[in-house]
């Protein structure tokens, strides 16, 4: 416990109504997806640059520790649940400055609680010719947190781990510091440093926006085996080293894609997980059959570009898949049209029409996230209804990273399809194409809670993944708190990143334990 000479100087700072140290109010604020629970200090609810300063300035002279978050949308890694025991939480979403955008130039200076939501909305009511990235984390995701996780969105520009500059903060030693912006000053690019580390609290970045389009057409690719998955894997990589791909592309099979559009998951015996052609039956409507594996992506440019484009898309499909695969665009007027007449009547008295609408909503989220538009629909389709916490849920996810080459994502699904296999849970895919180069798949492990029995299989199917993909040398690309002690780091730079941590934070005050990085 936070002494109350602490806590008077502390009440000081921000004020007595934003800090909170009633153990039983940090409790239900820290509640999380993964059913974990640490020992905090209690919540401090800083609003300017001058007041985090003063907190860490605070914490190095009566030695404790810091645990700063935005938004705490990460759901699934942990939320606001620190890595270890005793943390005083830093809650930034206070901070919630769009401080300039540059409408010239295209980038905006945020403070971490500025969501992607509020974002969008100020770039839109000023008819400013730019759009968010935007990711599928929900309207309230907070762009810093984001990308200081090392998120990726669904745009251009959605490898935000190479997308930020001008990085501002308080080192953990108490300094304020400005990384400049990179290529514009001289000396070395340090904004990377800060992502998924623990050596300072971030209170400003700029992120760089898309440029509106002229035309913009998203697209869903269907396939229907193994073979076929490893073969659109080829062909959307081609495309990206084209260059006629230029986003993130999404590649899911039917039992991730359930999960996303809330569709229920029918109970075929404890040892008997539903298979992926049954997903693609359940979630398969009259007219519109899904997919076992579907990819989805788009393309952007002019109106000859895009119908160019369009062409060398179909081509470069063909020449992998052949006639395996069945390519949808969707344009604005033409999603818009497709809903006016499912939602018609008579039609929308048709309980299978019903259906169709329903599906049409998942499309519209994702159609809408490639072009800046964010949405809550895969929250709700995971969760339920938009909430502040997730005491009654659990899920969590582990991700890793594959090379785009074939031989590696047919390995990298064997590995993980067996995990799934022996722990009796039916198997999702989820894969980004986030470079020509590099896929991130997501594996979401989840259970019902007051399950006790399916909760350790959930948990032990976690430290499968882990154990073996790591063994298999997929490494992970980011990781819950529950295993961030854990990161596997080659030694050399381990010890640079603690070097790093000497640094920055000599006293250890910030985050201990977050990524393995440790002093």
């Amino acid at each position: 416990m936070l002494s109350e000479e602490v806590e008077r100087e502390l009440e000081r700072v921000v004020g007595p109504e934003r800090l909170c140290s009633d153990p039983e109010e940090v409790r239900r604020r820290t509640c999380n997806t993964l059913g974990l629970e640490r020992r905090s200090l209690g919540i401090i609810y800083p609003e300017t640059v001058e007041q985090v300063e003063t907190i860490v300035q605070l914490a190095n002279r009566h030695r404790f520790v810091l645990y700063p978050y935005s938004t705490a949308k990460n759901i699934g890694y942990g939320e606001r649940l620190p890595v270890t025991e005793d943390n005083l939480l830093v809650d930034l979403r206070g901070m919630n400055r769009i401080v300039h955008v540059d409408t010239v130039l295209g980038h905006a200076d945020v403070e971490p609680g500025v969501t992607q939501r509020q974002l969008s909305e100020y770039l839109a009511e000023r008819d400013i010719p730019f759009f968010v990235d935007a990711t599928g984390s929900g309207h309230d995701s907070s762009l810093v947190g984001n990308s200081l996780e090392g998120g990726f969105g669904s745009t251009p520009r959605g490898n935000k781990r190479k997308e930020i500059t001008c990085v501002q903060g308080v080192f953990g030693s108490g300094e304020r510091f400005d990384t400049g912006y990179f290529p514009g000053s001289i000396g070395p690019d340090l904004a990377g440093i800060f992502v998924q580390s623990n050596y300072a609290i971030i209170t400003q970045l700029r992120i760089a926006l898309n440029r509106v389009f002229d035309d913009y057409r998203s697209f869903s690719v269907g396939v229907h085996s193994e073979p076929d998955l490893l073969a659109l894997v080829n062909a959307l990589r081609e495309l990206r080293q084209q260059g006629t791909i230029i986003n993130q592309v999404v590649i899911a099979n039917a039992i991730d894609a359930m999960a996303i559009v809330g569709a229920e998951v029918p109970k075929t015996g404890a040892r008997q997980p539903l298979t992926n052609i049954q997903a693609a039956k359940i979630l398969s409507k009259p007219l519109i059959p899904f997919a076992p594996i579907s990819a989805f992506g788009a393309v952007y440019g002019t109106r000859a570009e895009v119908w160019a484009k369009r062409q060398a898309v179909r081509r470069v499909l063909r020449n992998h898949v052949g006639n395996g695969a069945r390519i949808r665009y969707l344009s604005d007027t033409t999603l818009g049209l497709i809903q006016k007449i499912v939602g018609s009547w008579p039609l929308s008295r048709i309980p299978a029409w019903a259906g169709i609408a329903h599906m049409l909503d998942y499309y519209e989220a994702m159609h809408g996230i490639m072009q800046g538009t964010t949405s809550d629909a895969a929250v709700i389709g995971l969760l339920g209804d938009v909430k502040e916490t997730y005491e009654d849920k659990r899920l969590m996810w582990y991700s890793s990273r594959i090379s785009s080459r074939s031989e590696d994502v047919d390995r990298f699904t064997k590995v993980v399809s067996q995990c799934y296999e022996r722990h009796g849970f039916p198997c999702p895919l989820e894969m980004l194409l986030v470079t020509a180069s590099d896929i991130i798949a997501i594996q979401k492990v989840d259970w019902t809670k007051g399950n006790a029995e399916e909760e350790a299989r959930a948990w032990e199917l976690y430290e499968s993944l882990r154990q073996e993909l790591t063994q298999a040398g997929y490494f992970p690309y980011r990781l819950g708190v529950q295993s961030q002690e854990k990161a596997p780091y080659p030694e050399e730079r381990r010890r640079t990143l603690q070097r790093l941590k000497e640094t920055f934070d000599p006293g250890g005050v910030i985050a201990p334990g977050r990524y393995g990085i440790a002093l």
